[in-house]
């Protein structure tokens, strides 16, 4: 019979794990859920974030030469649920509003659980007043 010799690649050198138990490890350390924020109105999820103990999760937002939205995860996601924050900007609403649908896009990619979202205020939402009659 063979017998299993543990190989320099498939054992940690520091703590005499395998690779298989330090990824178990460092998934079991991870929030049960991670918050990411939009760019309209961080400070709330900033907030939320602190008071529920949980980093917000490292995220590049932004925008491509041409003009395009872009987002990039900057850590894993797969199997976490993440709650999106983010409220559009009254004078930034159509980029915010194609951030908001693409984050759900960006995080379901690489696996992530549920996606709820939370969006504090949506501006768009209220109504001028009526100037003509009812046609």
């Amino acid at each position: 019979r063979a017998r299993y010799h543990p190989t320099p690649t498939t054992m940690s050198s520091f703590s005499g794990r395998t690779e298989l138990e330090e990824s178990r490890i460092a998934l079991a350390k991870r929030p049960p859920f991670r918050i990411i924020a939009g760019t309209g109105n961080r400070q709330i999820a900033e907030q939320i974030s602190e008071h529920l103990e949980v980093p917000l999760l490292p995220c590049d937002l932004g925008s491509f030469n041409n003009g395009e939205t872009r987002v990039k995860l900057n850590e894993s996601v797969r199997g976490s649920q993440v709650f999106i924050v983010c409220s559009p900007r009254p004078h930034h609403i159509n980029d915010d509003i194609m951030e908001i649908l693409l984050l759900p896009d960006t995080l379901r990619r690489p696996s992530a659980g549920a996606i709820p979202a939370g969006i504090p205020l949506f501006p768009s939402s209220r109504r001028g007043p009526e100037t003509g009659g009812r046609v």
